[in-house]
């Protein structure tokens, strides 16, 4: 009768154990963006603004420097720009123009 007591005792102090641990780890969670370990996983840089950027892109000419199925890169303007097409297939090295800006999306159609 003995071992089964001291048994029931042990998966008792463990179970709190693990129940304690797993309370100051999610605590510690809470801290994260403030602590020392932030460094580690969250990233201090930000992020521009998406409007400030492509506003002047409309109109503009350029060449897909690689195949939009609908969406690639083209080079426009000195830059590689990321682009979609209006729908259709356009192949590498061929010459596209911004036809509309929205935001982030910069939609090319095939000159």
């Amino acid at each position: 009768m003995t071992p089964t007591v001291s048994l029931l005792v042990l998966a008792t102090v463990l179970s709190g154990a693990m129940i304690c641990l797993i309370a100051a780890g999610l605590r510690r969670l809470g801290r994260l963006p403030k602590g020392w370990s932030a460094r580690l996983f969250v990233s201090r840089r930000k992020a521009s603004d998406p409007d400030a950027v492509k506003p002047g892109l409309l109109h503009l000419r350029g060449v897909a420097i690689s195949q939009l199925r609908p969406s690639g890169a083209a080079f426009i303007n000195g830059k590689r720009v990321d682009v979609i097409t209006e729908g259709m297939l356009i192949d590498r090295g061929a010459s596209v123009e911004v036809v509309c800006v929205e935001g982030m999306r910069v939609v090319v159609r095939e000159l």
